[in-house]
């Protein structure tokens, strides 16, 4: 028997090559996170409303991830657009954060910010230039610093700590005392915001306890150690509002632990993630708030919630 001609092996490859890619079209499509190459806008918004609600903000924000490595500005906007209302900022900051430009042509770069990013949006892309040149120069304070002050300028006075403070966590995050050694270089007016993140990276990573408190509690500034149990808390309740798990005894048990002093950080960590998750639905995240038990805290972080919602 002869061997298969050379036609007939081409066109194998090519049946291959076809079942190849409907495979991995279908997988895609059926991803929870809407690939902008395979979903236009109208159909990426739909997709992302069939997502549980505690889960929506996380698919929403890598949906903005998404837009951003693979669009432009102006595709970005058309898409952000179609979305709701209640998920634009979770849309917006995803893309800030995996935005693309380049630092010899700052002015161009927030030039586009500027003409195709809603107004009320564009801090999240200012904080996304100042997170990626932290994240490339994070143990340089005084360079970042400057820099800060420089987009700050260029940008009309806008605040950049929340830039500096998610690139230090995402540079040097994974040793949380040496990234505590870095961030205590920092000018010690924004040591509470820089410690409140890295506290989110444990939180996120390693749950809420008395026990990682422990861990690095001596490697912070005693003045930011509440700010640090407040990220902490950001972290842990995020991931069981998304798991649907019950986070709130571990909170309780966290908040025990700790100093009195804390509590109202604690709290403010519980209606940050409260926000950051449910904040689309505000009925229901009340109705969540109202199942802690304890009246002197639900009604505490209630509180914070309504005199935050605005900015989100």
């Amino acid at each position: 028997m002869s061997a298969p001609s050379p036609i007939i092996w081409a066109r194998r490859a090519v049946v291959v090559v076809i079942l190849v890619l409907i495979s991995v079209i279908w997988g895609v499509r059926q991803s929870e996170y809407p690939h902008p190459w395979f979903f236009g806008a109208k159909a990426s918004a739909e997709h992302i409303m069939k997502a549980p609600e505690s889960r929506r903000w996380d698919v929403v924000r890598s949906y903005g991830v998404l837009a951003a490595e693979k669009l432009s500005f102006e595709q970005i906007r058309l898409r952000g657009d179609a979305l709701p209302m209640t998920l634009e900022a979770a849309y917006y900051d995803g893309a800030a954060h995996h935005q693309r430009g380049d630092f010899d042509s700052l002015d161009n770069w927030v030039t586009e910010i500027d003409t195709f990013i809603p107004d009320v949006h564009r801090a999240f892309f200012y904080d996304g230039i100042m997170r990626l040149f932290v994240v490339a120069n994070a143990e340089s304070p005084e360079m970042v610093m400057q820099f800060a002050e420089k987009l700050s300028r260029r940008t009309g006075g806008a605040d950049l700590s929340n830039g500096i403070r998610i690139g230090i966590q995402q540079a040097l995050g994974a040793d949380i005392e040496r990234a505590s050694a870095v961030a205590s270089t920092y000018p010690v007016h924004i040591h509470a915001v820089l410690f409140e993140e890295l506290g989110w990276r444990v939180g996120d990573e390693q749950g809420v306890s008395a026990t990682h408190w422990a861990m690095y509690r001596d490697s912070v500034p005693p003045t930011s150690q509440c700010a640090f149990a407040e990220g902490m808390t950001r972290g842990a309740v995020i991931i069981g509002l998304g798991e649907g798990e019950e986070w709130w005894p571990e909170v309780q048990q966290f908040m025990a632990a700790l100093p009195a002093g804390c509590a109202i950080s604690i709290r403010s960590g519980v209606a940050e993630a409260l926000l950051i998750v449910l904040g689309d639905d505000p009925e229901n995240m009340m109705t969540v708030v109202g199942q802690i038990e304890e009246a002197g805290h639900s009604n505490a972080i209630r509180t914070l919630i309504k005199s935050r919602q605005h900015h989100h």
